[in-house]
């Protein structure tokens, strides 16, 4: 395969984000593997400072010079296919809720694509890779129908990562249905997220569906790894740190982490013991979460950090004793992954992918959602029994490293970019 063959770029509605490094890992695994990857964000940087700022092309960046430009050549040049693209993007606002936004929305999107398709024609680009099933895949979809205008254009393809449970919760809204049948291939982040993208669309053949894991680069492992591994757990001593990294949403349910360290801190269990607890993450219940944390037990500590960078969170992974996500709906969420590589004893929620890479009992303690009961009592567990939470440590850096190495899982998706862009 010739270097220009091995070009794929990467849509994202914003790339990079605070909760999409998992991203920047399979691209740089690509890279290492030969894969030049350009990286394309619908909207701008929230977060600065990422090695990809220079490299990513933003589409709401374009001047309204260059939007115009672009379609009104894309117009002269190919005005049937141009046209055509345009209807089969308003056609398919017709299923999704709210149909006059929705066709409003779709005249948006072609207009953007007439950008991407002039910036992606540029650089050489004939496939391109979408994350999540929302205005991203909406725009390669009219990206790929625009492609096909004008004698000498090559045709771009696309494919699509779903993750779930969004993209199951909006499949209606963001009209997945259609997305998956008019994707060249489409990739799940574990057997659960397999299963119900193909309920989804069941007529679709089974060879257009894979499972990609998301995963840690091998250099991630060292680095969440480096004090963890050549020693052990600290004694208990008389504090107790539980660490919560996610978005505060309802969702990831840290209300109910916080109810059961209340809960935790009255146990005479852990009588002379202090309870620290940190949660590292921004969102709409930030607030009520502080009043709820107002008027603590002199035994515990609680501590909201917001947002913070990927290194400050590596250095609190070593910091706490025990990880714990309570989510009531996730996909497979990369902090399960990095605190089990880090070597923290971890305890989260048998929900869509997790009990795939989590044992209970064995790789981490599982709990059902909403059981805040349940929870305080996988705490007090791991509160008083560092023989668990170093032997669940220890299972939990073997499984997560055993499934999970992104150099490993990206070979199959480099398999299906080559079939793609080589016509095989």
């Amino acid at each position: 395969m010739s270097h220009s063959e091995r070009r794929v770029a990467y849509l994202v509605s914003q790339y990079p984000a605070f909760s999409h490094a998992f991203i920047t890992t399979e691209i740089e695994a690509l890279r290492q593997s030969g894969w030049e990857v350009l990286p394309v964000s619908v909207n701008r940087a929230r977060l600065t400072g990422h090695p990809d700022d220079d490299r990513t092309f933003r589409i709401k960046a374009a001047p309204m010079t260059s939007v115009v430009q672009a379609n009104l050549r894309l117009l002269a040049t190919g005005p049937a296919t141009y046209i055509r693209a345009l209807r089969s993007a308003l056609s398919r606002a017709r299923g999704r809720g709210r149909p006059l936004r929705a066709i409003l929305w779709q005249l948006f999107y072609t207009a953007q694509a007439a950008v991407l398709l002039r910036h992606l024609e540029r650089s050489g680009v004939a496939h391109v890779h979408v994350h999540f099933g929302n205005n991203a895949a909406d725009i390669a979809a009219i990206v790929s129908d625009l492609s096909r205008a004008g004698r000498n254009r090559p045709n771009i393809t696309w494919s699509l990562t779903v993750h779930g449970p969004s993209d199951f919760r909006d499949a209606a809204k963001w009209g997945l249905k259609e997305k998956i049948r008019l994707a060249e291939f489409v990739t799940s982040i574990s057997a659960f997220g397999l299963r119900a993208t193909r309920e989804i669309a069941p007529t679709e053949p089974a060879s257009k569906f894979d499972i990609v894991r998301m995963g840690l680069s091998r250099e991630e492992f060292e680095r969440v790894a480096e004090s963890a591994v050549s020693a052990p757990l600290p004694p208990s001593g008389d504090r107790f740190k539980v660490l919560f990294v996610g978005r505060l949403v309802p969702e990831k349910a840290p209300g109910n982490l916080l109810a059961a360290l209340k809960l935790l801190s009255a146990s005479p269990s852990l009588a002379g013991r202090h309870i620290e607890a940190l949660f590292v993450g921004g969102g709409p219940l930030a607030d009520d979460l502080a009043t709820a944390a107002q008027n603590l037990p002199a035994s515990m500590t609680v501590e909201f950090t917001g947002p913070m960078g990927h290194e400050e969170v590596l250095r609190l992974y070593r910091w706490a004793d025990v990880f714990c996500l309570p989510s009531l709906s996730e996909g497979l969420p990369v902090v399960l992954m990095e605190a089990l590589a880090s070597g923290l004893p971890v305890i989260t929620t048998p929900v869509a992918g997790i009990p795939e890479l989590i044992i209970d009992g064995e790789s981490g303690l599982l709990v059902e959602p909403g059981d805040v009961i349940g929870l305080e009592g996988a705490l007090e567990r791991l509160a008083t029994d560092p023989v668990l939470r170093k032997s669940l440590a220890g299972k939990g850096r073997l499984a997560v490293m055993t499934t999970h190495d992104a150099a490993v899982n990206v070979e199959r998706l480099a398999e299906r970019y080559s079939a793609v862009v080589s016509g095989t």
